[in-house]
């Protein structure tokens, strides 16, 4: 599994097998990345079809024993987040990367989604989103101005001058 493990123009990626016959390779957030290499290090055997979670003989983890193989509910609450669902910690990550401004073909392949409805459950709607907007609008209106008054550009019609 640790052959798996490379660095491409500086960026940690890790070969993942994502579907029958299918191999993506995946950035790792670099934050992330030694706990990774720690858990392959201790947990995983070398071989190509190792998987990166199983129980203790060696079979994968599957929904039904998961919770209690890991005694989720009591991990969640040790560390202050009772009611915490595995699947949000997939939905975190992939919100946190729609925040990049990724575009949506991106999200897609980095998550494995086929459509882009799945996709865009992902992506949440935010004031701060909301305020980056306005912000970079406001800067491109106001760069356009600056060219219109050095004498670059016509105004655009129909925005009043700052005043």
């Amino acid at each position: 599994m640790l052959d798996a493990l490379k660095v491409s123009e500086g960026t940690m990626m890790l070969d993942v097998a994502s579907g029958p016959g299918y191999l993506a390779s995946e950035a790792i957030p670099s934050a992330i990345f030694p706990a990774m290499l720690a858990h392959l290090k201790e947990f995983v055997s070398d071989g190509d079809d190792a998987l990166v979670f199983t129980v203790r003989n060696g079979r994968p983890i599957w929904r039904g024993n998961f919770n209690t193989l890991v005694q989720w509910s009591k991990a969640v609450t040790a560390i202050g987040k009772p009611g915490l669902h595995f699947h949000d910690l997939r939905h975190t990550g992939n919100h946190l990367a729609a925040k990049t401004g990724a575009t949506l073909r991106d999200l897609m392949d980095r998550m494995g989604q086929d459509s882009p409805r799945a996709a865009l459950i992902y992506q949440h709607g935010s004031r701060e989103a909301d305020r980056q907007i306005a912000d970079a609008v406001s800067a491109a209106v106001e760069a356009e101005r600056k060219k219109a008054r050095k004498g670059k550009r016509r105004p655009l019609e129909g925005l009043p001058e700052a005043s």
